[in-house]
C-alpha cells in the first residue's frame, strides 16, 4: 500500500502530464499510464428538455457504454497510436500538432480502494498546425488516478468535450 497523496502532489501530476504531451514526449506519457487504463472519449448529443420545468444533466448528454464514442483506447491501442506518430506515418501529424494544454479546476475525492482517487479537471488545449490551421478542444476529464510504487498512473480516463460536433479534421491528439 502506498501513502496518501496530496491534491497538490495531484495538480503537479495532471500539470506534468500535459507538459510531456505538449513536448512530444509521448514514451514519458506512455509510463503514466496503467497497464489497465481505459481512454474514452464519447460522443455527445444536444437533448432539448423534455419539460420546462426539467434541467438535462451533462450526463444525459454524454454517449452511454455500449455506444460508439470518439474514441476508446486501451494502452496497447494508445501505444500504436504513439509508435505511428513516431515512426511519420500519420499524415494527421505532419507536420506535428503544436499544443498547448491548460488545465485548472482540480477537485479530488478518495475512490473505493484505498490508493485510488478520483480526479475532475477542466481543459483547454489548443492546436495549431501548418500555417495557418488552429483549433481549441475545451472540456473536462474524470480520471481515475491510482498511486503506486512507481508513482501516481492514470488508471482511467473519460475525456467530455464541450461541443457536440467537432469542427476539427482529426482527433489526432491526446487530451
Amino acid at each position: 500500500m502506498s501513502a496518501q497523496v496530496t491534491h497538490h502532489e495531484i495538480e503537479q501530476f495532471l500539470f506534468e502530464e500535459a507538459y510531456l504531451l505538449d513536448e512530444r514526449r509521448f514514451d514519458d506519457w506512455l509510463a503514466l499510464l496503467s497497464d489497465d487504463v481505459r481512454y474514452w472519449m464519447p460522443t455527445r448529443r444536444v437533448v432539448a428538455k423534455s419539460r420546462p420545468d426539467t434541467q438535462t444533466t451533462v450526463r444525459e448528454e454524454l454517449a452511454g457504454e455500449a455506444e460508439l464514442g470518439w474514441f476508446e483506447d486501451t494502452k496497447l491501442s494508445l501505444l500504436a497510436r504513439v509508435l505511428r506518430l513516431k515512426g511519420g506515418i500519420t499524415w494527421s501529424e505532419d507536420p506535428p500538432s503544436r499544443t498547448r494544454r491548460i488545465v485548472s479546476n482540480v477537485h479530488v475525492r478518495a475512490a473505493d480502494q484505498p490508493d485510488e482517487y478520483h480526479v475532475r479537471s477542466y481543459f483547454l488545449l489548443h492546436r495549431t498546425r501548418h500555417l495557418r490551421e488552429r483549433e481549441s478542444f475545451i472540456g473536462s476529464r474524470n480520471d481515475l488516478l491510482r498511486n503506486t510504487k512507481d508513482g501516481i498512473r492514470i488508471a482511467a480516463r473519460e475525456i467530455i468535450l464541450d461541443e457536440a460536433v467537432l469542427d476539427s479534421p482529426n482527433l489526432s491528439v491526446f487530451f
